[in-house]
């Protein structure tokens, strides 16, 4: 199997295991009653209804935006390390880092496993609230930073402990694929993926500034 063919099962793989995780969280932890008692604080009992019925129903919009996010976050990583190994005159194939950042993206499948066990094991009584902000590795789980901007709190939450791992992991299948040696990799890893982070952040921000 060539790594074209290698780059589109394991991208197919990561989409199949990401909505079987949403399916598990939309059927075992998102109950009619946790939505009830979320939506009811700001919504009448029948838009409360309507829209508990439009979220049991699958759109196909639920189902393309995911994909076309992952697809478009995978080819800009890709792009950021092909870029980086240009830079240090260091050939590559880009079916290949395509492939190093799909495999990296397990980390942040962790995570949500992670999570489900938490609240399928530990935390049973949980609002909806709760479920959806659980980012325990993240400096705002820790400190209060609800009293800053919301384009200031953006930066501190994107930045936790699971996107050192994926760095890291990054480095580590990059370091695989490229047969080179893992400070190395780590310098281009850092390198790439923190100058695309900082621009995300940077345009988020901009972006948050605008419509705030």
């Amino acid at each position: 199997m060539n790594f074209y063919k290698r780059v589109v099962f394991h991208f197919i793989l990561f989409i199949i295991v990401f909505f079987s995780i949403q399916l598990i969280i939309k059927q075992f932890f998102i109950s009619e009653s946790l939505l009830y008692e979320h939506l009811s604080e700001d919504f009448s009992d029948s838009s409360v209804v309507d829209k508990i019925e439009n979220y049991k129903k699958v759109s196909f919009l639920q189902i393309i935006v995911p994909v076309i996010f992952y697809i478009l976050r995978f080819a800009i990583i890709a792009g950021f390390l092909s870029a980086a190994l240009f830079f240090y005159n260091i050939k590559f194939n880009y079916s290949k880092i395509l492939f190093v950042t799909i495999l990296a993206e397990y980390v942040y499948v962790i995570k949500q496993v992670i999570k489900l066990f938490w609240f399928g094991l530990i935390q049973n009584d949980f609002t909806l609230k709760e479920f959806y902000h659980f980012n325990w590795d993240s400096i705002g789980a820790w400190v209060d930073i609800s009293k800053l901007e919301v384009y200031f709190r953006l930066p501190l939450n994107t930045v936790n402990l699971f996107t050192v791992f994926y760095v890291f992991a990054l480095a580590y299948c990059l370091r695989r694929c490229q047969r080179m040696k893992y400070p190395m990799s780590l310098k281009i890893t850092t390198q790439a993926f923190g100058a695309g982070l900082i621009l995300w952040i940077l345009l988020s921000m901009f972006i948050l500034v605008l419509i705030s």
